[in-house]
């Protein structure tokens, strides 16, 4: 899972914090893939829900692109 720091709309805040529930958001995806071999969150700096739109997305990529080829995909 890949979230931008200041995603506030879709992600509600601090991405690392408890929130109501005593979970992150980082957290409560990780319970929605059970059967996930290799989950993996990464929070990138100044970066909203788009990430495509952001200046430093290119990190992101790079992060995306470490994960999958450690993966083997």
């Amino acid at each position: 899972m890949l979230a931008g720091e200041v995603d506030e709309i879709f992600c509600g805040g601090n991405r690392t914090e408890s929130g109501v529930l005593g979970f992150s958001v980082l957290e409560l995806v990780r319970g929605a893939f059970p059967d996930s071999r290799a989950f993996e969150s990464y929070v990138q700096s100044n970066t909203g829900h788009a990430v495509n739109v952001h200046y430093n997305s290119l990190g992101a990529y790079r992060v995306m692109n470490k994960f999958l080829v450690r993966e083997g995909l």
